[in-house]
């Protein structure tokens, strides 16, 4: 029986080992960084204790991972082949979030919707038309003044965010090319921002 014990235990090092070598040079694009995203959200709120116990690691052990079908469940429902890529996937990425997590002060909205800015500005103008108006009341001049004031203001923030969005993503992106050897869009940036405040809870 030890000795059945054993060649057990050695297979299971030995499968965990290849797959070690088999997911080594992974390559991340925009679905695995997606999915990624997607399996740590539900993870997170699920199994917190997977999370945690895979940090640092280069392999899974099945046989530790307390309820690991319901885990790998997760994993294979995102797309991925098994835990081990997903681990993969994550020791790189998560170079990645560091990057993002030595940048703290620096302004990012990764909640912003990239907005088109063509309508507010014809708004402003339409507003601009009306208040050139001779025959307009005082009244309604001050009520038009104050309305394009505000699409105004509202168009100049949107303008500022989207400009300190653009330098975020730049930063990020330069920064897991020269370090970590990965290629990100603009989109995985803002959703690994929105993850790593997520990790930086754990």
């Amino acid at each position: 029986m030890k000795n059945i014990n054993l060649l057990f235990i050695i297979i299971i090092l030995f499968f965990n080992q290849s797959c070690n070598q088999k997911y080594k040079n992974v390559q991340i694009g925009e679905d695995e960084v997606s999915a990624y995203c997607n399996v740590y959200t539900k993870l997170n709120t699920t199994h917190k204790e997977f999370l945690i116990y895979i940090e640092g690691r280069e392999t899974i052990d099945s046989t530790v991972v307390e309820n690991y079908d319901e885990v790998s469940q997760i994993i294979d429902n995102a797309g991925f082949i098994d835990a081990n890529l997903f681990l993969a996937v994550h020791n790189k990425l998560k170079q990645v979030i560091n990057i993002i997590s030595n940048y703290q002060t620096m302004e990012r909205y990764p909640g912003l919707v990239v907005s088109n800015l063509d309508f507010l500005e014809n708004a402003s103008k339409q507003y601009q038309k009306l208040l050139e108006d001779s025959t307009l009341s005082q009244k309604n001049k001050e009520l038009y003044r104050k309305s394009k004031a505000q699409i105004d203001s509202t168009r100049q923030d949107l303008i500022d965010k989207q400009e300190k969005n653009l330098q975020w993503t730049q930063l990020i992106k330069n920064s897991a090319v020269k370090k970590c050897n990965i290629i990100l869009t603009d989109s995985d940036v803002m959703k690994l921002t929105i993850l790593e405040k997520e990790i930086s809870e754990i």
